[in-house]
């Protein structure tokens, strides 16, 4: 599958999702209600990794899907980190982070899956 998602911890704190290859938005959408179910499964914060180091490319409509996505997140959402995302995505992001402040507001970038887990570890110290 092009979209995959698991515990990136034993703690169940940090949830990675993988983008393999060329994906959909609805392939994004069918593991979303995974992704609600392990974090409605635990009451404390969840952070979440977006792993794009293995994706081809970025589907169209990016903006309005993260906002639908992000916006009906569960209340114990924390923040997300995306990582390996390149330039486009990087602007994508700083529109996201420009038109939706306050969920932007939860979103950073990484250059490598250990950076993003050091961008939640130092925020969970905080």
């Amino acid at each position: 599958m092009p979209v995959q998602v698991s515990w990136d911890d034993a703690a169940q704190t940090i949830i990675r999702w993988e983008y393999v290859g060329k994906w959909t938005w609805n392939e994004v959408s069918s593991t979303f209600q995974q992704v609600n179910q392990m974090m409605r499964a635990v009451e404390h914060p969840v952070s979440i990794i977006h792993d794009l180091t293995q994706s081809t490319r970025m589907p169209g409509g990016a903006l309005t899907q993260a906002y639908r996505f992000t916006s009906a997140l569960p209340e114990n959402w924390d923040i997300s980190v995306v990582v390996g995302s390149g330039a486009f995505v990087e602007s994508l992001l700083d529109i996201f982070r420009k038109v939706y402040a306050k969920l932007g507001d939860h979103y950073k970038n990484a250059p490598t899956l250990d950076e993003a887990r050091a961008i939640i570890a130092r925020r969970k110290v905080k």
